[in-house]
């Protein structure tokens, strides 16, 4: 679940567009009110019938960024690398946390990667988070990644791992980790315009307890924006 070099810039994800045709500056574009606005030319590009394959697409970077006006959610999912505000937190323990763009103005369509080693032709999109989770001594934690488009699940990932136990010679800071989020079915999907596409977050602990005590004593937190203490500090897909 470490990144590599790839992502060392920036913390994000990738992903790929059909056709090919113009994308605006930023999902808070001011010329499109708050929302994200993209021009589909399908009629007008190449003959009648041209297979989608034939149709370029372009990689776009997007950026878990702070909430705004438009968009709800407790972050706001843009194409412009977050540059004010600080950093962003909110505890995923049995709780949801949503990132999303706010209603599309035109429809999207959005293409995954293909997972490399998968007999079954599986797609994926890569999302990258500032993670924290911390327990007892054999904890475990759950981390949950599930990608909506239109209100529906389109695709989903889940990674099990053992929760930081902190001490005097151990602090549990934030992990840049990198999430292949499988895409339900098919390479794709579209995002129908009036719709959002959101990206949500949330985790559950197995804890070892101490007798007598109730409740789960796990921690765990998603930073986002601009991250402290980090040179390349900013929770993306890309």
């Amino acid at each position: 679940m470490r990144v590599d070099d790839e992502w060392e810039q920036y913390a994000v994800s990738r992903w790929q567009v059909h056709p090919n045709c113009d994308i605006p500056r930023d999902f808070d574009d001011n010329s499109s009110n708050g929302h994200f606005f993209h021009r589909t030319n399908l009629s007008s590009n190449g003959p009648k019938g041209e297979n989608s394959e034939d149709i370029e697409s372009k990689i776009y970077t997007l950026y878990f960024a702070e909430a705004n006006s438009s968009s709800g959610g407790d972050g706001h999912i843009s194409t412009m690398v977050p540059e004010s505000g600080g950093q962003s937190t909110s505890s995923a323990l049995d709780s949801t946390i949503e990132f999303t763009t706010g209603d599309l103005l035109s429809s999207l369509e959005i293409t995954g990667r293909p997972k490399h080693g998968s007999s079954s032709g599986q797609f994926y999109i890569p999302v990258q988070f500032f993670l924290r989770a911390q327990g007892p001594s054999n904890s475990q934690v759950t981390w949950d990644i599930v990608i909506s488009a239109n209100g529906n699940t389109v695709g989903s990932e889940s990674w099990e791992t053992d929760a930081c136990n902190p001490g005097i010679t151990n602090s549990c800071n934030f992990d840049h980790e990198l999430f292949e989020v499988i895409l339900d079915g098919g390479d794709g999907f579209v995002i129908q315009d009036g719709n959002e596409l959101t990206v949500e977050v949330s985790l559950k602990c197995l804890d070892v307890k101490v007798q007598g005590s109730f409740g789960s004593s796990c921690e765990a937190e998603v930073a986002w924006n601009e991250i402290d203490g980090e040179s390349n500090r900013i929770p993306k897909w890309k």
